[in-house]
């Protein structure tokens, strides 16, 4: 029995969430704002700008609030979407879980890498067309040809995928492009996903998605 989980099945499960990266919804605030640390998963830890808000269905209240009320240092959650609001465009963050049928760990995702990155690009090729004909039906255009590689983030290996996809709001405003990575890395038994977009003509959204991909943890 080979020793890797095939791409096809690890990651045939991309969820539209996760293309769907983004909304705007109020002003910008200060670029120079106070992190809180959330533990997802009891696996992931990410650093979020206080002035972020958590997308939790209706319930969207604001990182600072969250940890005044917590009163701990580190915020502990089962997955976690967050999204930083612009006057016209948003970053967002998500960090979402999903089960293996067997474990994988990470030396064997390394041995696998190029294998894996191969098939995930096929994978990814044969479900593009229906993909992107429902999200056309909610305004969503593909902007160029997806990526695929073999990366490591927060020295773990993972396999990337970045895309860029007109904006929700305003499909047909071509400086809404939106700069989506998913980061797909196998953690045993389940697999995380990690995802992070940005409107591309956004430079304090781009820049607070590196400073949160650097402040990345994962146990």
């Amino acid at each position: 029995m080979p020793n890797h989980i095939r791409a096809p099945y690890m990651f045939k499960r991309i969820a539209f969430t996760s293309l769907l990266a983004m909304l705007p919804l109020a002003p910008a605030s200060a670029q120079n704002t106070a992190y809180t640390m959330f533990e997802v998963n009891n696996q992931v830890l990410v650093e979020l700008p206080n002035d972020w808000t958590i997308v939790d269905g209706d319930h969207r209240p604001r990182v600072a609030d969250l940890a005044k009320k917590a009163g701990v240092p580190v915020i502990s959650v089962n997955a976690l979407s967050a999204t930083s609001h612009q006057t016209d465009s948003a970053a967002v963050v998500r960090v979402t879980f999903l089960k293996l049928p067997r474990p994988v760990t990470q030396e064997q995702a390394r041995a696998n890498a190029q294998r894996d990155v191969q098939a995930t690009a096929l994978n990814w090729k044969s479900k593009e067309a229906e993909m992107w004909a429902d999200l056309g039906k909610m305004g969503i255009k593909q902007v160029g040809q997806p990526s695929f590689a073999s990366e490591t983030l927060a020295g773990q290996q993972a396999i990337v995928i970045r895309y860029q996809r007109t904006n929700a709001s305003d499909a047909s405003n071509p400086k809404q492009t939106v700069n989506v990575t998913q980061n797909h890395i196998v953690l045993g038994a389940e697999r995380a996903l990690i995802t992070f977009s940005y409107d591309e003509g956004n430079k304090q959204a781009q820049a607070q998605i590196e400073r949160i991909r650097k402040s990345l943890v994962i146990k």
